[in-house]
C-alpha cells in the first residue's frame, strides 16, 4: 500500500480540529480558533512524524501520551478547565475510534499500521464525514440522557452604557429570575472584574459595599441604581447597577436594559455576563 503524507497529515490535521473543538462545546468552553488549528496541526505532524522516524519511543505509549499532551496544552492552555476538556477529548477520540472500526469492520476495510499509527484507505472526506456522525451520534446520547452542553446557553452580549460599548460571552440561565423592581425588566449580571472597563468609576472594592457607593456616586454615575436579590447563603443582599443605553443578547437587542454588577466572579473565564432566561 502506497501512503501519501500530505494526505496522513491533512487526515490527521482535520480530524483532531474537529475532536478537539467538539471538546470545547462539550466543555462549555469558547477557546480562540488559532489555538485548535494549531493543535490540530501538531497532531497531523505527529501522525507524519511517527510513520517515518522508525523510532518505537516515538510511535509507542510514550510518544502518544506526549503528543497527546501537547494538543492538549496548546488548544487548551494551563486552566481550571484543562483536565475536563482533556477527559471529553479523550472520551471523543475513543467514540471515533470506535465508529471507524466499526465502518471498517461492516464494510470489510483492510486496517494498515504504519510506524504505530492505524491508517485507513480511504478518502479523507469520507473520515472526516465519520468524525462528524461521531459527533452527531454522541451529541444525541447526551441529550437523551439529559447530559446538556454549556456551550449551548452561551451567547455574545454587547453591552452599551453611556455610549460605551463592550462585549462579553454570555450565559442564559433560566433560573436567573433577578429582575429591577423599577422597570421589571430581567437584570443582566456582570462580573465584577469587567464593571470599572464599562463604568469607569465603578471598582471593586466600590461594588462590595454597593449602599455606601451608590450614595456617594448616584449624582456623577447616571442611571445607577440598587438591585435587591437572594442566592445561596446570602438571603438578603443589594447588587450596585447601572441602566444600560442597549443590550445585545445574540441577535436580539433589549433597549434600556439594567446591568448588575456581581461582587464576586460568575464564572471560571468562560462566560462574563449572566443572563436571565427569559
Amino acid at each position: 500500500m502506497t501512503i501519501y503524507l500530505d494526505v496522513l497529515f491533512a487526515v490527521n490535521a482535520v480530524v483532531n480540529i474537529l475532536l478537539l473543538h467538539a471538546a470545547c462545546l462539550f466543555a462549555g468552553r469558547q477557546l480562540p480558533a488559532w489555538r485548535i488549528l494549531l493543535a490540530g496541526t501538531l497532531g497531523g505532524v505527529y501522525a507524519v512524524l511517527a510513520a517515518v522516524v522508525a523510532l518505537p519511543w516515538i510511535s509507542g505509549w510514550a510518544g502518544k501520551s506526549i503528543g497527546a499532551a501537547a494538543m492538549i496544552l496548546t488548544a487548551y492552555g494551563l486552566q481550571r478547565q484543562t483536565l475536563r476538556l482533556a477527559i471529553w477529548f479523550c472520551i471523543l477520540c475513543a467514540a471515533f475510534a470506535g465508529v471507524v472500526l466499526m465502518l471498517t469492520g461492516l464494510f470489510g476495510v483492510e486496517v494498515y499500521m504504519v510506524g504505530g499509527t492505524a491508517v485507513y484507505p480511504i478518502s479523507v472526506p469520507t473520515l472526516v464525514l465519520t468524525a462528524g456522525i461521531s459527533y452527531c451520534v454522541i451529541a444525541l446520547m447526551l441529550k437523551r440522557f439529559g447530559w446538556n452542553s454549556a456551550a449551548e446557553s452561551l451567547r455574545p452580549i454587547t453591552i452599551c452604557v453611556a455610549g460605551n460599548k463592550q462585549r462579553f460571552t454570555a450565559l442564559v440561565d433560566t433560573g436567573n429570575l433577578l429582575h429591577d423592581p423599577v422597570s421589571g425588566r430581567q437584570v443582566f449580571v456582570l462580573d465584577f472584574r469587567w464593571a470599572e472597563k464599562l463604568v469607569p468609576a465603578l471598582q471593586e472594592k466600590a461594588l462590595a459595599q454597593p449602599a455606601e457607593t451608590f450614595a456617594e456616586l448616584a449624582g456623577s454615575v447616571p442611571g445607577l441604581r440598587l438591585v435587591p436579590y437572594r442566592a445561596v447563603g446570602v438571603p438578603s443582599g443589594l447588587l450596585l447597577a447601572v441602566k444600560s443605553d442597549w443590550i445585545l443578547l445574540g441577535n436580539k437587542k433589549v433597549p434600556g436594559a439594567t446591568v448588575a454588577f456581581s461582587p464576586s466572579p460568575v464564572s471560571d473565564g468562560a462566560y462574563q455576563v449572566i443572563a436571565g432566561g427569559s
